[in-house]
């Protein structure tokens, strides 16, 4: 038996150690996150921003296609490797995918390159001059991602804390003052802001594969390697794939629609609405890495008794928690959007709650559509994503145009309400699970009740007063509380529960971690 001593990129973590890290690292991130939103909505004004946010996700969506669900399937097979001491494939593994994803990148870059200098085409969420070098750049970083992203992934698969942290850190912590040179000190605006961010990700990137490259080395292209990832990944890349074009086609078709202020739209949604409902991922996050490793645990042992009871628990506690959090998050919303970006992103919470709802509804799902996962149906997930998006294009077509702002809510709502029915719907036929309806109907009462009294403070007891939102929605958590605590939808018990989840997990990864030791 050997036991690494060195804690390199392919130690293996302590689960006590990693849950701890996770949180830290989180919250360091997003406080990054916001100081990065506050400075540069005060130096660029709402059009740059959504210029901005076209960019990133251009980025996004050629990282997606490029990567051919590489990151996937590495999260999967770097433990299968490394639990059964084969390294040399995992090292091969890596190769292969990095020689997919650049091959694949380098194709769509030129074909857009081609299309620029035949014909002279410069898609509009592209269109900041210089044109190639902004096309540059955004290669650049979509490479550069891949690099860390390598890193990240084995280091998150193996729970090793301080690969983990440092390159999650390192990304946000490096955007500020780097973009602050190129924008504010060189006066380069949106395309500065895109060559600091492109600056920060190459530095991330050689940190991350001077550690690749100490820990695993360079392995060889194996067909059978790429056939394994592939093979894995198809379900999951496709439904990403469709995702991210949805995605993009929304904001472009925005900025398309709304010829004047069709970026401002965009910057408002992104970095005022959105700003607020992502610290809903908090949550989402820590539900999702206590709760999923017990169910396929139990599901491996045969336990499907205890993988309903523990489904219908969670899927209550989570609700009861994340509706108090998006209550909450609405109440102060008058007061965070200002501190978070400034004044002018107010006009952004007529979205805020639309958004709340769908964020709530995509949580949902991932704790409770499992059911085709576990049997490995995982193109229900393709299926699930091309029904949806081909219901929400009709419906975000007339919505956008006539709405604006909501309309983009409005969207993105139709595009995860279809995915969570239809997966639920799937999941259910594959792994029944009997929910308590009687508490279900408690928790939409408690809630629409709760809301409803919000709405009446605000367009009728506290209208016209500067602050009426956060005075009515305050008093709507607070009943919203004392009625979950009347109806007992959380209660003691539950909290026992909780806690008794969290040690199970805990001892879950101690166990899993003594057996790949053991096998070493």
């Amino acid at each position: 038996m050997v036991i690494l001593e060195r804690k390199n990129l392919l130690h293996i973590g302590s689960g006590s150690h990693f849950l701890v890290t996770f949180v830290i690292s989180f919250v360091i991130a997003k406080l990054f996150s916001i100081a990065f939103n506050k400075i540069f909505t005060n130096i660029l004004d709402t059009s740059e921003m959504g210029q901005y946010t076209l960019i990133v996700t251009a980025i996004a969506t050629l990282a997606t296609y490029s990567a051919l669900g590489f990151p996937a399937a590495l999260s999967r097979f770097t433990i299968s490797y490394k639990s059964k001491d084969q390294l040399k494939k995992l090292k091969d593994f890596v190769t292969t995918g990095f020689s997919l994803y650049i091959s694949a990148e380098f194709l769509i870059v030129l074909i857009l390159v081609i299309f620029y200098i035949s014909t002279g085409f410069t898609p509009d969420f592209l269109n900041v001059e210089p044109y190639v070098y902004t096309l540059l750049a955004v290669a650049i970083i979509a490479l550069s991602q891949i690099f860390s992203n390598i890193c990240y992934v084995i280091a998150s698969a193996l729970q090793n804390s301080r690969y983990y942290a440092i390159i999650i850190i390192m990304r946000v912590f490096l955007q500020i003052p780097l973009g602050l040179i190129f924008v504010l000190f060189l006066d380069m605006g949106v395309f500065g802001l895109v060559l600091g961010c492109c600056l920060a990700e190459i530095i991330v990137a050689l940190y991350s594969v001077y550690n690749i490259l100490k820990d695993l080395g360079i392995g060889k292209f194996s067909l059978k390697e790429a056939k394994s990832m592939l093979f894995f990944s198809i379900p999951g890349y496709l439904t990403a794939i469709l995702i991210s074009s949805l995605d993009l086609g929304i904001k472009v078709f925005v900025d398309y629609s709304f010829p004047i202020d069709g970026t401002e739209i965009i910057a408002l949604y992104q970095y005022g609405a959105l700003t607020i409902v992502n610290i809903l991922l908090i949550a989402d996050s820590m539900f999702r890495m206590v709760y999923r490793p017990i169910i396929f645990k139990y599901f491996d042992q045969g336990k499907h008794k205890e993988m309903e009871d523990l489904t219908i628990t969670i899927s209550k506690i989570f609700i009861v928690t994340i509706v108090f959090g998006a209550l909450l998050l609405f109440a102060f919303s008058q007061l965070l959007i200002p501190f978070f970006t400034k004044s002018e992103y107010l006009a952004s919470i007529v979205v805020l709650p639309i958004l709340l709802l769908s964020a709530i509804i995509g949580y949902l799902r991932t704790l409770m559509a499992y059911g085709h996962a576990v049997y490995f149906k995982n193109y229900w997930t393709i299926v699930a994503g091309t029904i949806s998006i081909a219901i929400t294009i009709p419906i975000g077509y007339f919505s956008i145009i006539n709405l604006g702002l909501i309309g983009m809510g409005i969207t993105y709502l139709s595009l995860t309400s279809f995915q969570f029915f239809i997966l639920i719907f799937v999941s259910q036929y594959y792994f029944k699970i009997k929910y308590n309806l009687r508490i279900f109907a408690k928790l939409i009462l408690t809630i629409g009740v709760s809301i409803s009294i919000g709405c009446i403070f605000h367009f009728v007891v506290f209208t016209n007063q500067a602050y009426s939102l956060l005075y009515s929605f305050l008093i709507s958590s607070v009943i919203y509380t004392v009625l979950v605590l009347i109806l007992k939808l959380f209660t003691r018990k539950d909290i026992n529960f909780i806690v008794s989840l969290v040690k199970n997990y805990l001892a879950l990864i101690k166990q899993k971690k003594n057996n790949s030791v053991s096998k070493m």
